[in-house]
């Protein structure tokens, strides 16, 4: 196509000999004619960022997904390699996801914790007690500082409940005063037996008084109403009249007192009689003196508050009992389990669960089912043996009942160490 001109394509003269002078470059047409940019080199600094980047996010992801997921490839090396999850250890920090059951009898059986993994048992430590727990045998109340004077027991006797396993120092004393109660007593009987005595002859002494002063004032009221007419007669002198008066007056005044000493005698009865009753009220008094000598004699023995047996002697004859009192006494016949259940997994367990219970020393796994279960969250007070263990952790006690077989194997055991397996979430 030429240029409307046709002038601009023509050059000049001088300007054609001068680019005939240059050397030509030769220009590729390969339908597009921009150049393609140059890349930058990166610093190798940077790159080995990048790598170490990449690496460690893999190792996380990884490790991630190994504690809390563990896919089937993982599980199959660990499988062949010989490895557990947890590095082996009792409470294991991940376990592998299981599926969550389906609805019904299976969710029963396997509860699902809030991360989604089901629980099927239950693992604490726990100590061997008889039931009712061990009792440890103090001294009786106000024993004061006695000690021991003897001991009737041995440690492995089978006691009952009531039975003396002690007796202290204080004994004689205690006895002594006892005799002494009783001799009073002997004094106040006595005294009554003297009082009743004098009290039947001064009652009749009153009786006879006042029958003897009816009489005479009946015989001189007589005398004096003779003598009173006789004197109307003229027959007798005015002073054997006045006589006659004064003594029937006398005789009068005799009968009111007789009457008088007679009334102090409220009743025929003599044990009602004043002097009776304090005389009764002292012997009372004696014989109360004389039980609460023999209930302080109870403070010379050492009871069995149980039926049980003795499990251990903390004091001697001629010790005096420290804060261990005397002894341990229990019912190993029939033998439980306290089973410290960390508060997390407490809300799994429930009564009825069955229970196994091992340990090195005994000769076989005991089993049992849980009884009752704990109202307070306390502190743990069975420590596990491995230095690195809680001690601090809080727990709930959980009262694990053996069968009879068991009882009896850990009736040798008593506050053995154990550890409790708890099936929980089975079918009752």
């Amino acid at each position: 196509m030429s240029s409307p001109t046709g002038a601009d394509n023509k050059l000049s003269e001088p300007e054609s000999q001068a680019t005939a002078a240059l050397p030509l470059q030769v220009v590729k047409q390969s339908g597009s004619t921009k150049a393609a940019p140059r890349l930058r080199s990166v610093p190798w600094g940077y790159r080995i960022m990048a790598l170490v980047l990449i690496v460690c996010t893999s190792v996380v992801a990884g490790g991630v997904s190994g504690l809390y997921r563990q896919p089937k490839p993982l599980q199959i090396i660990m499988e062949y390699l010989g490895l557990e999850a947890g590095a082996g250890t009792a409470t294991p920090i991940a376990l592998p996801t299981k599926p969550k059951p389906a609805s019904g009898k299976d969710s029963k059986s396997s509860p699902v914790t809030g991360t989604g993994q089901t629980v099927s048992s239950v693992i604490a430590l726990g100590k061997l007690v008889p039931s009712g727990k061990v009792i440890t045998v103090a001294p009786p109340s106000g024993a004061g500082d006695a000690r021991l004077q003897a001991l009737k027991i041995v440690e492995g006797d089978v006691v009952k409940a009531g039975q003396v396993l002690a007796v202290l120092d204080n004994e004689d004393k205690l006895q002594a005063t006892i005799n002494s109660a009783q001799a009073t007593i002997s004094v106040r009987e006595a005294d009554l037996a003297k009082t009743r005595s004098q009290t039947r002859a001064s009652l009749a002494e009153a009786q006879a008084s006042l029958a003897n002063a009816e009489a005479a004032a009946l015989s001189a009221r007589l005398d004096f109403e003779r003598t009173s007419t006789l004197y109307s007669q003229r027959v007798v002198s005015k002073a054997t009249f006045d006589t006659k008066r004064a003594t029937s007056e006398q005789a009068e005044k005799q009968v009111d007192q007789a009457k008088a000493t007679l009334s102090r005698y409220t009743s025929t009865d003599i044990d009602e009689q004043s002097d009776v009753v304090v005389a009764l009220k002292n012997l009372e008094s004696a014989r109360s003196d004389l039980r609460r000598a023999r209930q302080d004699l109870r403070q010379a023995y050492v009871h069995s508050p149980i039926d049980g047996t003795v499990l251990e002697i903390h004091a001697r004859a001629g010790e005096k009992p420290g804060n261990d009192g005397i002894m341990d006494v229990g019912d190993i016949s029939n033998m439980t389990v306290e089973v410290e259940v960390y508060q997390t997994s407490i809300r799994h367990v429930s009564v009825g669960d069955p229970v196994e219970i091992s340990s090195a020393s005994l000769p076989a796994t005991l089993t049992g089912e849980v009884k009752r279960i704990g109202l307070q969250i306390r502190k743990q007070s069975v420590i596990a043996s491995d230095p690195a263990a809680s001690t601090d952790a809080r727990v709930v006690e959980v009262i694990v009942g053996l069968d009879d077989s068991s009882s009896k194997t850990a009736s040798r055991f008593t506050n053995l160490q154990v550890e409790a397996k708890i099936q929980v979430g089975q079918d009752k």
